[in-house]
């Protein structure tokens, strides 16, 4: 804020501005979205994980009743003090990640707008959360592929130097995949899994089932950008 970017613009340029999501206008200033609470501590609460600046997590949970404040409020789980919701922006390009408390079937529902457009993603080194955007239809080809537009690097003959996505899977851990431009078992340029540096199709990475995914950066820090499934363009 207050910097001048008209300089970026020409006539005939336009831009969408979109008000940041918070943790209040996903999960209810008062827990609307029913996330297990805590009660004067973080014991059996469901815990917001949120990337920071420094490359670590804020946590915060629903408190039914805070020990410093003696009042039902977000919470800081590191400070135990109660924060604004509505002033803890959750940045749709960021992945978050929950931590549950073990509940059974708990689940909440969060609605928006569908963004039909590509979008841009600050990388730092090492390993970065981010969001799949696209509700329905993502999968690793359509997010991805084709890398070169993607700003991914690939690998050359196995994953030493490539960026790696890392999805979460069924067990609790993560599948881990690459661009390879020369693999060794296909002797083509292919996705591949880092496991074994087999080729894989991207089209059967599906992000039906998750939110977000790791893209692990062993490089400098820059930009990439992901796309949207194709029928987008007809919603």
């Amino acid at each position: 804020l207050g910097d001048d970017i008209s300089g970026d613009f020409v006539s005939g340029d336009s831009f969408v501005v979109r008000a940041s999501a918070t943790l209040a206008s996903i999960f209810g200033l008062a827990n609307e979205a029913g996330l297990d609470a805590g009660n004067g501590g973080t014991s059996g609460a469901d815990q917001i994980f949120l990337v920071n600046a420094s490359g670590g997590f804020d946590r915060f949970y629903f408190d039914t009743f805070n020990l410093n404040s003696f009042d039902a409020e977000w919470t800081n789980a590191e400070t135990g003090l109660g924060v604004d919701a509505s002033a803890i922006n959750l940045v749709y390009t960021d992945g978050i990640i929950i931590l549950g408390a073990g509940t059974a079937d708990n689940t909440f529902v969060v609605s928006g707008s569908v963004k039909l457009t590509e979008s841009s993603f600050a990388l730092t080194s090492g390993f970065n959360y981010i969001s799949t955007v696209s509700p329905a239809g993502a999968n690793l080809e359509t997010m991805f592929d084709p890398i070169e537009s993607s700003g991914l690097i690939a690998g050359n003959g196995g994953s030493a130097g490539a960026d790696q996505i890392l999805v979460p899977n069924t067990t609790g851990g993560f599948d881990n995949y690459y661009f390879d431009s020369f693999n060794l078992t296909s002797f083509d340029a292919t996705w591949a899994d880092a496991s074994d540096n087999s080729p894989i199709d991207p089209a059967t990475i599906s992000f039906e089932s998750v939110s977000s995914v790791i893209v692990l950066n062993p490089g400098a820090a820059k930009q990439i950008a992901s796309t949207v499934p194709a029928f987008y363009s007809e919603l």
